[in-house]
């Protein structure tokens, strides 16, 4: 909050603490980080299923592994180009 509250209007905060941030507090708590949120579901009441857990992990490891394709592929392609 300190971060946040200390910002200047045009200042931008910085995402990626913020979002590290929360995901340690998840880890410290021992609560799954499966991007399922309340305001995502349609009824909040409901607990997600073990499917749908799953189902976000596979979808986070797919995104990791796509991301370090990319990455590894902009990589040639600076090095080549230079």
């Amino acid at each position: 909050m300190h971060h946040c509250r200390a910002l200047k209007f045009e200042n931008r905060p910085n995402y990626e603490a913020m979002r590290k941030l929360f995901r340690d507090l998840m880890a410290k708590m021992k609560e799954p980080y499966d991007y399922v949120f309340d305001w995502s579901l349609a009824d909040p009441s409901k607990k997600t299923t073990d499917e749908n857990l799953d189902q976000n992990a596979k979808n986070e490891q797919t995104q990791e592994v796509n991301s370090d394709k990319k990455s590894s592929a902009h990589k040639s392609s600076v090095l080549y180009n230079c």
